[in-house]
């Protein structure tokens, strides 16, 4: 609270953290969360409701989001959210949604899978990763963002 001007700026990172510990925004973390910024439980639900990434109810413990903003959506991110769709069907453990952007369009099309980049990516590819998810595996090393190289590598 301590960084934050207003304790109204708080908002989100306090949210983010209910949803860390609980897997979602809970009625029990937003009365925490509220009583400890002092705000009411009302605004903190209305803040949550707002925010596709802020889950105002239960949903799995694996998130893949996947963008359909106009980049990826061209370069085919329909047919890989069908996919992932398909593949994760049936797991209460795996959620899945379509999302406006995600901010990566060198990498097109490309999903965020439990808060981290993967991309380009095949339709083909989303079965793989929902199986890996649910055996613990890491998820497509060869196309997670944060293992790509970063421009002025020498080593790339």
């Amino acid at each position: 609270m301590a960084r934050y001007p207003d304790r109204h700026s708080a908002s989100i990172p306090a949210l983010w953290e209910v949803q860390r510990r609980y897997g979602w925004c809970t009625p029990e973390g937003i009365l925490q969360a509220a009583a400890v910024m002092r705000v009411t439980p009302a605004y903190l639900e209305s803040v949550a409701s707002f925010y596709d990434l802020l889950h105002t109810e239960p949903v799995g413990a694996h998130k893949v989001a996947v963008c359909t903003n106009i980049s990826c959506w061209m370069r085919g991110a329909d047919e890989l959210l069908d996919a992932f769709r398909a593949a994760a069907e049936g797991e209460e453990d795996v959620y899945v949604t379509g999302f406006e952007c995600l901010g990566a369009c060198d990498i097109a099309p490309m999903a965020s899978i439990d808060e981290r980049y993967f991309g380009p990516l095949e339709a083909a590819e989303a079965a793989t990763a929902i199986e890996q998810l649910r055996s613990g595996a890491d998820v497509l090393p060869g196309k997670a963002l944060a293992k790509r190289p970063l421009a002025g590598d020498s080593d790339a």
